[in-house]
């Protein structure tokens, strides 16, 4: 016999991007070292001990992802959106969806494994 349909919860969060904004930032820095090969966080503590300096910084805000108009950015953080929401309803999935994303994450490649960070000065190009 059919079951009836259950309605979503007003709990259930269909979208949790409406109140984000999104930033992007851009600066300009000389440096006493060479950047290139070094990680993102490596060159701002080199910066924090005197080894260089910030000269411009721009930031711009958008409100909607849509208005992010570099489209690898936009996918980068639509994805975090997506798995935020599974994050927050991680019960409501059926028992082989969630156990297909345990093995999905327990099988994952450590991060940097490729060679390739976005976080490396240079990897992004400029808009």
């Amino acid at each position: 016999m059919p079951q009836a349909i259950q309605p979503l919860s007003p709990t259930t969060t269909l979208s949790c991007q409406e109140s984000k904004k999104y930033f992007k930032l851009q600066l300009k820095a000389w440096t006493s070292f060479d950047p290139t090969q070094q990680e993102l966080t490596a060159i701002a503590d080199a910066i924090q001990k005197g080894g260089g300096f910030v000269t411009v910084m721009e930031v711009t805000q958008v409100s909607e992802l849509s208005e992010i108009s570099d489209i690898e950015v936009r996918e980068r953080f639509e994805s975090l959106v997506a798995a935020e929401k599974i994050l927050q309803n991680l019960d409501k999935l059926p028992k082989a969806v969630r156990d297909q994303l345990s093995s999905a994450l327990a099988n994952e490649k450590p991060t940097g494994s490729t060679g390739s960070s976005p976080a490396r000065s240079g990897e992004f190009k400029a808009a």
